[in-house]
C-alpha cells in the first residue's frame, strides 16, 4: 500500500518544525562559535608575550637589497 500522502497543513507544521529545529540548532552553533573564539583572543591577550613573532625586529635591508631579493627568482611563474 502506498504510503498516504499528506495534507497542505501537516505540510506546512513539518516544514515549520524542520525550520525551528534548524533555527535553534544554527543558533546554538553559532553562539559555541563565538563563545570558543572569544575565550581564545582573551586567552591570547593574557599570555605573556614571549613568542618571537610578536618582537620587533629590526630591518638591516636597505632599499637595494630588498629590490634584488624581490627579483632574485627570474624562473616564470605558472599563474
Amino acid at each position: 500500500m502506498p504510503p498516504r500522502k499528506q495534507t497542505p497543513e501537516e505540510q506546512q507544521e513539518e516544514l515549520r518544525a524542520t525550520l525551528e529545529n534548524f533555527t535553534t540548532t544554527l543558533r546554538e552553533t553559532l553562539l559555541h562559535a563565538v563563545e570558543t573564539a572569544l575565550t581564545t583572543v582573551i586567552q591570547r591577550q593574557q599570555q605573556p608575550q614571549d613568542n618571537a613573532a610578536n618582537q620587533p625586529r629590526e630591518e638591516n635591508d636597505t632599499d637595494e637589497d630588498l629590490a634584488k631579493n624581490l627579483f632574485a627568482n627570474e624562473e616564470p611563474r605558472n599563474i
